[in-house]
C-alpha cells in the first residue's frame, strides 16, 4: 500500500497522510478480471503540489465510501498515482506512462488546464476516459469523447459572475471593473468572458491584473489594481491571491466588491477575512455542523469526509473545499454503470450517464454525451458580518453549456 506523505499548511494541518487505496501493481484492471483502477496523476511536488494534493484526499474519501460499503460490482476500487510535477510535458510522460504501466479504467488529476489540453491526444489515442481538475473551455468544448471537465468551466462563470454584480449588488451601467486573474488558459477565458459580458452591460474596464499561481507576493499586481479604483473586481485566482486583494482594498478604505471564482479560500479562510464586501462564486454549498443539520446532502458529504479523517468544517472546507469530492463521487457511479467487465472505452461511455445529487450541497452533477462539463448552476456566498458566518447571496444562476 502506497502511503504519501503532504504537508499541508491550511486548517491547521501541519502534514496528512494520504493513503492511495492500494496499487493495482500493474495488474489487471477491471476488463481484465481485477479491481477498479483510477489512476491518479497530478502535481504532487512542486509549486501547485497542494492542490494535487488535496483533490487526492477527495478523491480518497469518496472511494474508501465506496470501498466500506463492499465496492462496486463486487470489486473493489483502486487508486495508482503518478506525479506530473504540473507540467505540460511531464504530465504527458506521467499518463503515459500510467496508460501503458498501470492499465487504469480512468485517469483524474491535472490541476493546471494546460496539462489537461496536453494529455487529450494522449487519453484519445488510448480510449482512456480523463477526468481533469481544471479545464480550458478548448478541451471540452466541443465535447472530446474522452475528456471530462470536473467543474464549470472558467470562461463559462464570467457572465453569472457579472449578472450578479448587476442584479444583487446593484451595479449601475457605466460602472467601470477589474479582473485579476491567474494567467493560464482557464483565467485568460475567465476575463474574456467578463469583458464581454460587462461590455454588452454598459460597464467600463479600469484595468486588468495578472497573478501566477507560483507568485509569492502579489502586492505589485493588487497596488496596481487598488490604484485604478474600480467599482467592482471578478477574479479568477488562488485563495492568497483573493486575501490579499481583499485586505488590500480595505486597507486603502475602498470598499469595492470582489466577486472571485473558485477561490479555494475554504470556509475557514473565508470566515477569517471577515470582509463583507468579498463574494464567491460556488459549485457547491459549504459543510458546517449547522448546514449539515438542514441539509441531508451536506450531512451525508461531511459524513463521507469524517470517516477519511476530515472531522472539522475547517478541515472539510479548505482549500479545493468538498466541491473536490464530487468527481470521486461521480467515477463511483460510472463504475457501478459500467459492470464488473468494464473496459476504459466503456467508462468513457458510463461516465457520460454518471450523475450526483446531493440535496443541499450540489445539485444534478451530471456529465452526459453532449456535455462534458457537468455543472450547470452555481451559488454566490458572502459574509455575515452579524452572525459572523458565510451566507448564500444568490442562488441557481445559470451557467453556459460546455457542448
Amino acid at each position: 500500500m502506497r502511503r504519501l506523505m503532504v504537508a499541508l499548511a491550511a486548517g491547521g494541518l501541519a502534514a496528512l497522510a494520504l493513503t492511495a487505496c492500494g496499487s493495482s501493481g500493474g495488474s489487471a484492471n477491471a476488463a481484465g478480471g481485477g479491481d477498479y483502477v483510477i489512476g491518479y496523476v497530478n502535481g504532487m511536488s512542486g509549486p501547485v503540489a497542494v492542490y494535487g494534493q488535496y483533490s487526492l484526499a477527495y478523491l480518497q474519501a469518496a472511494v474508501k465510501d465506496a470501498n466500506a460499503s463492499g465496492g462496486v460490482n463486487g470489486k473493489k476500487i483502486v487508486i495508482d498515482v503518478l506525479d506530473s510535477a504540473a507540467s505540460g510535458s511531464n504530465a504527458v510522460a506521467a499518463t503515459e506512462q500510467m496508460i501503458t504501466g498501470k492499465h487504469p479504467d480512468v485517469i483524474y488529476g491535472m490541476t493546471l488546464s494546460a496539462d489537461c489540453t496536453a494529455v487529450g491526444p494522449i487519453v484519445k489515442r488510448y480510449k482512456t476516459p480523463l477526468v481533469c481538475a481544471s479545464t480550458s473551455d478548448g478541451s471540452v468544448s466541443p465535447v472530446q469523447p474522452y475528456v471530462f471537465a470536473s467543474q464549470a468551466l472558467e470562461g463559462a462563470l464570467a457572465a453569472p459572475a457579472v449578472n450578479f454584480a448587476l442584479q444583487s449588488l446593484k451595479l449601475p451601467k457605466g460602472s467601470t471593473y477589474e479582473t485579476i486573474i491567474n494567467p493560464a488558459q482557464g483565467g485568460q477565458d475567465f476575463a474574456s468572458g467578463v469583458d464581454a459580458a460587462a461590455k454588452a452591460a454598459g460597464l467600463t474596464k479600469a484595468g486588468s491584473e495578472s497573478i501566477a499561481y507560483t507568485a509569492v507576493n502579489p502586492a505589485t499586481q493588487v497596488s496596481q489594481a487598488v490604484s485604478n479604483k474600480p467599482d467592482v473586481v471578478f477574479m479568477d485566482a488562488i485563495g492568497p491571491d483573493i486575501s490579499a486583494t481583499s485586505q488590500g482594498f480595505r486597507a486603502a478604505g475602498l470598499k469595492t466588491p470582489v466577486v472571485a471564482i473558485f477561490s479555494s479560500l475554504g470556509y475557514d479562510g473565508f470566515t477569517k477575512l471577515a470582509d463583507p464586501d468579498l463574494y464567491e462564486v460556488m459549485q457547491t454549498n459549504y459543510v458546517t455542523p449547522a448546514l449539515a443539520a438542514q441539509s441531508a446532502g451536506v450531512a451525508q458529504v461531511q459524513k463521507i469526509l469524517a470517516a477519511d479523517g476530515m472531522k472539522t468544517p475547517a478541515v472539510q472546507d479548505q482549500q479545493l473545499g468538498p466541491q473536490a469530492l464530487l468527481p470521486g463521487l461521480a467515477i463511483v457511479q460510472g463504475f457501478k454503470a459500467c459492470g464488473s467487465a468494464c473496459t476504459p472505452q466503456q467508462m468513457a461511455t458510463a461516465l457520460e450517464s454518471a450523475t450526483v445529487n446531493l440535496d443541499g450541497f450540489a445539485k444534478n452533477f451530471a456529465w452526459s454525451a453532449a456535455d462534458h462539463v457537468p455543472v450547470h448552476y452555481v451559488d454566490v456566498v458572502g459574509y455575515d458580518a452579524t452572525a459572523k458566518s458565510v451566507k448564500t447571496v444568490a442562488t441557481d444562476l445559470s451557467v453556459a453549456s460546455g457542448g
